[in-house]
């Protein structure tokens, strides 16, 4: 027999939901280059720096046609 859910579960998980979504909304609207990878991205980070955590991340690579119009004679 399948086990039937509490009925409070529903209304908490439409909750967490609508606060997810509610959340992402802004954080995209503050930043409107970004995708979802950089909303978790961020979310996780500012998570890690508050629990002390630091992680250094490699810087993101460069566009190729702007990285030789830089330093031309690396090609």
């Amino acid at each position: 027999m399948p086990r039937e859910r509490a009925p409070g579960k529903k209304l908490i998980g439409a909750w967490i939901s609508a606060e997810l979504d509610s959340a992402i909304t802004l954080w995209l609207a503050h930043h409107p280059q970004a995708t979802l990878t950089d909303f978790i991205i961020a979310a996780a980070s500012e998570k890690l720096d508050r629990a002390g955590i630091t992680i250094h991340r490699p810087d993101p690579p460069q566009n190729p046609s702007s990285a030789s119009a830089a330093n031309p004679g690396a090609s």
